[in-house]
């Protein structure tokens, strides 16, 4: 058994010795890039400005965050947290007089987490669901569902809202198995059954189903259902421009998704939790279980307390409640639930 915890010991000595980055993020969370006059300080500041901006909404999952009083401070000093920038000409479809350059920023993750929490504003970390998007047009008589080519300009605002947000996306091929599985009618009306169905080949972890048409009057209506595990939404809206209706319904999204898995910091020492994890059989486990703790938001701490054939024992110190936690690991493919062992067992996947 020594020479177990010896050998623990050091690859944890190993690992906390590395670099920081702990999971693979899929998405820029840290980044921005804006467009700009030109290459001057002038030009730089109020762009370095923008792109703190739109990183504080993306990693609080606030819309607003620039209004609140903690993140003021933040923005009138964003230099401070620029890790590299760079500049690149615009494309060429973008490109005008006025912005021909684009400024591209990294920021210092670390230390704009560490601030947000300090200030007590909510941090959303890489606990992002990814989302299979199913949305049926109707426009002049012409049904379709997402996929086809008249419903390009629809999946480009998601997109782009999605990418701005953080917020992972999946649209289905469209290809013969998903059309003997799911028709228009079905997304249209919201049956949820033959649409989770279709789901299934995917392995999404969330669920957005969409109803978009143009009313008699020229106006657009949309219907949207968002289901997360257990948990589903459904909310309308109405505008006359399409591309800014579908763009607030994914604003909207990212909003439910921020209020389910954004942690706002408890203060003091937070709630601690105690769980066992089983299928820990040798230091590779040990390293990938303890990198997966760092990479949670809800997880201040984890410390080792006990292992034993392949179960480890770990203390929690959490940074929000026990549910922001529990809500985090069922994203993941680290952990699964082990209720055969009992209560507060969970099981290392391969």
């Amino acid at each position: 058994m020594n020479r177990i915890w010896h050998r623990l010991w050091m690859v944890a000595c190993l690992w906390l010795a590395g670099p920081g980055t702990l999971l693979a993020v899929t998405l820029p969370l840290y980044e921005a890039e804006i467009p700009v006059l030109d290459q001057s300080v002038a030009a730089r500041g109020p762009a370095l400005r923008q792109a703190l901006t739109e990183v504080l909404i993306r990693v609080s999952g606030d819309r607003a965050v620039a209004h609140q009083p903690g993140a003021t401070a933040l923005l009138s000093q964003p230099e401070v947290y620029v890790q590299q920038f760079g500049y690149r000409p615009a494309p060429a479809d973008a490109r005008t007089t006025e912005e021909p350059w684009r400024l591209w920023v990294r920021f210092d993750g670390a230390g704009l987490e560490g601030a947000l929490r300090e200030r007590g504003l909510p941090y959303w970390g890489d606990e992002r669901p990814e989302i299979l998007v199913w949305l049926a047009v109707e426009e002049r008589g012409r049904r379709q569902l997402l996929g086809e080519p008249d419903v390009a300009e629809a999946k480009e605002r998601l997109v782009s809202v999605a990418r701005r947000r953080g917020l992972p996306l999946i649209f289905p091929l469209m290809d013969l198995e998903d059309r003997g599985r799911v028709g228009f009618s079905d997304v249209w009306g919201g049956f949820l059954e033959p649409v989770q169905a279709a789901s299934r080949r995917y392995h999404p972890q969330a669920l957005l189903i969409g109803r978009l048409h143009q009313s008699g009057t020229g106006a657009w209506q949309a219907s949207w259902i968002l289901q997360v595990q257990d948990n589903e939404q459904r909310w309308s809206g109405s505008d006359a421009n399409q591309g800014e209706l579908v763009a607030e319904g994914m604003e909207r999204v990212a909003d439910e998704l921020a209020a389910r898995y954004a942690v706002l910091d408890s203060g003091g020492d937070g709630a601690r939790l105690r769980i066992t994890v089983t299928g820990v059989t040798d230091t590779g486990d040990y390293v990938r279980l303890n990198r997966y703790f760092a990479s949670l938001s809800a997880i201040r701490s984890a410390r080792l307390q006990t292992l034993a054939e392949d179960r480890a024992e770990y203390l929690l110190q959490l940074q929000g409640d026990v549910a922001s936690l529990e809500r985090a690991l069922t994203l993941g493919s680290v952990l699964r639930p082990d209720p055969d062992a009992g209560s507060r067992y969970y099981r290392l996947q391969p």
